[in-house]
């Protein structure tokens, strides 16, 4: 036996793994930890805040003028914010009336055509290109002679359209 320890050897019956500390006793030890903790870290801030600046201010009164600073930028921003949303629902508003009277003023109404001449067009063989000069402009299906959209080529004309009315047309052999 060694003679390092004073205690009495540990019998087979008691050896440590079969010594458990009860649950209770870990809860209560984990509590008082925790509090611990929280005091001290209470007591950090505490400290802190009463500490004062080069200028005799105290770091805590320097932190709530932080915090007004920071609310009234909030505020600030809230506004300009709800400020910029109105706006843009004025906005939206009044292009959707503008949309609403254009198509209840031009409802039931006949569209006036602006002054149009066909000098010629060209269609392909299979049907599918073509052009048109429309008004002294070379313009392809789909394109704009002014506010004029050419939207077929056919065989003795085209057709034409503006104010989503669509109108045929053919060349006109009159010479001025």
């Amino acid at each position: 036996m060694s003679n390092l320890s004073n205690e009495a050897p540990i019998s087979e019956t008691e050896s440590p793994e079969k010594r458990q500390t009860s649950s209770g006793v870990m809860l209560v030890t984990l509590l008082l930890l925790i509090a611990a903790l929280l005091l001290t870290s209470t007591m950090m801030v505490h400290y802190a805040i009463q500490q004062q600046d080069g200028n005799g201010q105290s770091i805590g009164a320097q932190l709530a003028g932080m915090l007004d600073k920071g609310k009234a930028y909030s505020s600030q921003f809230k506004g300009a914010v709800q400020q910029k949303s109105q706006q843009e629902e004025a906005k939206t508003q009044t292009a959707a009336s503008k949309a609403v009277s254009l198509f209840s003023s031009s409802a039931g109404k006949k569209v006036k055509w602006p002054r149009m001449a066909l000098a010629g067009f060209g269609r392909s063989t299979d049907g599918d290109g073509g052009f048109a000069i429309i008004n002294g402009d070379q313009i392809l299906p789909g394109q704009y002679a002014g506010k004029v959209k050419l939207v077929e080529i056919r065989n003795q004309g085209v057709v034409v359209e503006y104010m989503g009315e669509q109108k045929y047309l053919t060349v006109d052999l009159q010479q001025d």
